[in-house]
This record gives structure tokens, sequence and C-alpha cells, in this order.
């Protein structure tokens, strides 16, 4: 996986908040390390079996091995990690990371599906020409039929539409979006910007009538990559959530994409 799921309220979870409050931030970054690493592998469990594997991880959490150990134990204690699979496989995983790396992955699949078949529709309906007589020539005229001026919309950009605040202009919004993806942005990540975006509009108490406009938001602008870039903030004040360490899929976003396409 390119991406893995990371709340915008991570910092808030029971299992995490006690992690930190033994071993601090050097144990929240050490986890999301850890998954990072995990979400790489196609099974969702990274092997540790090798010594220098180990050895590798503890060198880029940047903390010593017997610091890293109680670390790990701390997961182990609270249920961040599977303690059995690691003491039986010497893997690191757990049953909501295999969770959720199944939910993105056939999330994935019900994307592809569905461009899939959106483009054999339009290979299915070609424009046909009709042919029409002309009495005042008396000739035969052959006029091509109008096509279908139907819009066809992406799935992960009307989920976008359905749950975005202020819209209007639903064509100019959706080209905006298609200008995105072709700068190389991906579906997830003007999601994920989207997200935070909202996020930030709570946390500020924007009125909604303040909030930008979905074309404007998905406009050239650079808001797209300006969100992407910046930490969280809390909702209810504070520190951000979260410092920003990487693209990331947004869990509720694919949840809703996924439970449309049932």
């Amino acid at each position: 996986m390119e991406y893995f799921p990371h709340d915008v309220d991570a910092a808030s979870d029971e299992k995490i908040e006690a992690l930190r409050a033994i071993h601090g931030n050097d144990g929240y970054a050490l986890y999301f390390m850890l998954l990072e690493r995990i979400y790489r592998t196609a099974e969702a469990e990274l092997d540790v079996s090798k010594p220098a594997v180990l050895a590798a991880l503890v060198a880029k959490a940047g903390v010593k091995r017997e610091k890293f150990n109680e670390i790990l134990e701390t997961a182990f204690d609270v249920d961040l990690f599977d303690q059995v699979a690691y003491e039986e496989k010497s893997i690191l995983t757990s049953k909501g990371v295999k969770r959720r790396a199944a939910e993105v992955t056939a999330m994935r699949e019900r994307w592809r599906k569905a461009k899939d078949t959106s483009a054999e529709n339009q290979e299915e309906n070609p424009v046909e020409n009709q042919e029409e007589n002309a009495e005042e020539t008396g000739e035969s005229k052959v006029k091509q039929s109008k096509p279908n001026k139907k819009q066809n919309y992406a799935s992960e950009f009307q989920i976008f539409w359905d749950s975005y605040p202020r819209k209007d202009e639903k064509k100019p919004s959706y080209a905006a979006w298609q200008a995105r993806l072709k700068e190389g942005y991906t579906p997830e990540q003007i999601l994920l910007a989207t997200k935070n975006y909202l996020v930030k509009c709570k946390a500020d108490k924007t009125e909604q009538r303040f909030i930008k406009m979905a074309k404007t938001f998905l406009g050239p602008g650079g808001h797209i990559g300006e969100h992407l870039e910046k930490p969280l903030p809390d909702p209810n004040g504070g520190e951000p959530v979260a410092e920003w360490t990487g693209p990331a899929c947004v869990a509720d976003f694919a949840a809703e994409i996924a439970r449309r396409a049932q």
C-alpha cells in the first residue's frame, strides 16, 4: 500500500494515549513508523525475525535498543500490536491493521472496476449517423446525431461532491478535479486535503458561508497541496493532533466510498 489510514484524532485514541503517557512522543513516533513499514507489505505483516531488520528499525527510530523494546512491550500490553503473532511468528501486525488494509484494498478494487465499466459503456455507445430527407432540395442529407450530454462523474469525485458543504457548478468543479489529477495528485490525496481543510474549518469555527466553494477549493490556487502539507489542528483546541509524516488514506472517506459501491 502507498497510503495507510491515519485518523485525524489518532492522538486521542485510548491505546495511543497510554503509549504516549509512558513513552512520550518517542512511543507515538515509533508506533506510526512501524505502521508505515507494516502497510508496505503485501499481507500487512512486518517480518522482524532477522536481527538485521530489527537493528535497522531501531536505528530508524533513533532510540536505544532497550527503549525500543520497552515501547514495543507497551504496544503489546495495550493491544496496538498482536503479541501472539510476534512471539510465534516474529511478525508485527494486528487485527485492526489487517482490517484497514483489507478495506483499502477492496475500495481500490471497486474503483478499478467502476472505471473499467465506465470505459466499456463509452465504447458501446458510439455516435451514430442518421439520414434525413431535405424537402427543399430533394436531396438526402446525412446528419450526425448529437452525443448524449449526460455527464459521467468518477465515483471518487461524486463522494467529494456529496460530502462537501459548499458547492455550485458541478461540471467546472469536476474539470478542476481532473486538472488536479493531471498535475499528479491522486483521488486519495485530494480527499485527504479536503478532510484536512474541513477539520481546520471546524477547529476555526468557520461559518459555512465562508468555506471555499468546491470549484475554488479544487482550483489552481494550491489549496490541495496546502492542506496536504499542514498538520491537522485539534478541533478542541491545543496542539496539532499528529505531525505530518506523509500521504495517508482517509479512513472515513474510504469507508464511505466502499459503502456506496456495495
